[in-house]
């Protein structure tokens, strides 16, 4: 039987396999087939035969897999006849979009052995050999048009990995700040059987409530276990450089936000992963590089920074690119990073504060002997502040820099009859 992409399974071979186990006592208990079937009728399910020669006895023998797929749900290329090892199961990406826009992707066991299923079925609701038995594929990709998570097929899995449920509510409990409820939750799963993803998930989860709870040397040990077992994630790395930078320990944390950044691209095997926006990563960056003593790379990173937040970046960071630059002599940065900084306030009235800044600057810019564009900053200001008599006399020594001499006498006129 080929399956092809847009069609559904009949999968009544496998539901009559499975009401058969209801009459063995030495198996699952009804409740729990009946429940199983239940949640495999609502699913929209496609299979894979284990052999391009195959029929739809595969079905009935119990070969090839299912991929198990809820409501709301779309996928990309499914693998073809015989691209999967018989009796493994498989984790796919899941994709949910969030109500406040964010994506979250997930690992979730989405192909399942039918041989496998059967004997997880033939044994225990929890067989941990069942969720051991599992590789990934980075095709197919699910995404959900729904964020919750009861409305998915990996309710299915949650049968035989109810630690699943526990997880999601240790993590609610973590970002409420209930850092103590969340480790007992954490703690609860480490001894059952799990898949990697989620096991990965528990540690992290721990390691991040220990260091909310300044227990840095337990969530540093954490975070380390977690790396061993699995260095292609990103959470721990940001755990590890947390727990350096809270320490002052400078160079620990740019090693340890470098190795982050090793790892940044890459597709994460460890749930409910986190990344840092590359923005906020540049900012981390350059005051780390600037803490040692690396300037031209800090002010390389504070450039990126600026270029990507532009008009929502700090004024301390502007202020700092506008100084690198008058001091490296690039004149072009330093206007551009000067009218970002002084561009709102010019030409009105400053207050005591704006006005020594503006001051501070523009004897800078006399320094490089850029004295037009300071002669121009201080005419522009000047006509908004008359009254203050500092940028007066700058302006003045400004156009005798330029040797505009006229200009300068008729300003100087106006000095004098201020006085």
């Amino acid at each position: 039987m080929k399956i092809n992409e847009t069609t559904e399974t009949d999968i009544t071979p496998v539901i009559e396999i499975l009401q058969r186990y209801q009459a063995s006592e030495d198996q699952l208990s009804t409740v729990q087939i009946t429940v199983l079937i239940e949640k495999l009728r609502q699913l929209r399910i496609r299979f894979i035969p284990s052999d391009v020669s195959e029929s739809e006895n595969d079905l009935n023998t119990g070969h090839g897999h299912l991929l198990l797929l809820g409501l709301g749900e779309e996928f990309a290329t499914i693998p073809p006849a015989g691209a999967l090892k018989p009796e493994v199961n498989y984790a796919v990406r899941v994709i949910r979009s969030q109500e406040d826009g964010v994506d979250i992707t997930n690992w979730e066991l989405r192909i399942v052995a039918l041989g496998k299923l059967l004997e997880a079925v033939d044994k225990s609701v929890i067989d941990s050999h069942f969720l051991h038995v599992c590789d990934y594929l980075e095709e197919p990709v699910i995404r959900s048009v729904t964020d919750k998570q009861e409305n998915s097929a990996a309710n299915v899995i949650d049968m035989f990995n109810p630690c699943n449920k526990v997880i999601r509510k240790a993590l609610t409990c973590a970002w409420k700040g209930e850092y103590r409820n969340a480790e007992i939750l954490l703690r609860e799963c480490l001894d059952s059987a799990m898949l990697v993803h989620d096991r990965l998930t528990v540690i992290n989860g721990l390691a991040d409530v220990c260091f909310e709870q300044k227990r840095w040397h337990q969530a540093e040990k954490l975070a380390m276990k977690s790396i061993e077992a699995q260095p292609v994630q990103r959470t721990p790395y940001l755990i590890l450089f947390k727990i350096a930078a809270i320490t002052k320990n400078v160079q620990k944390a740019w090693d340890w936000l470098d190795k982050y950044r090793e790892f940044e691209a890459e597709i994460t095997r460890s749930n409910y992963d986190v990344r840092i926006n590359e923005e906020d990563l540049c900012l981390l960056l350059a005051d780390l590089s600037l803490m040692l003593g690396n300037t031209s790379d800090a002010f390389t990173f504070y450039e990126r920074h600026f270029l990507l937040k532009i008009e929502k970046t700090e004024p301390s960071v502007v202020e700092k690119l506008l100084i690198y630059s008058i001091d490296t002599g690039n004149y072009d940065k330093a206007v551009l990073y000067f009218e970002h900084l002084f561009g709102s306030i010019i030409p009105e009235k400053l207050n005591d504060a704006e006005s020594a800044r503006l001051l501070e600057v523009i004897s800078l810019f006399m320094d490089k002997e850029w004295y037009d564009y300071a002669e121009k900053i201080c005419e522009l200001v000047f006509n908004g502040n008359p009254k203050n008599t500092l940028l007066l006399r700058r302006w003045i020594a400004t156009l005798a820099k330029t040797r505009n001499l006229d200009k300068a006498r008729q300003v100087m006129q106006i000095a004098l009859r201020k006085n």
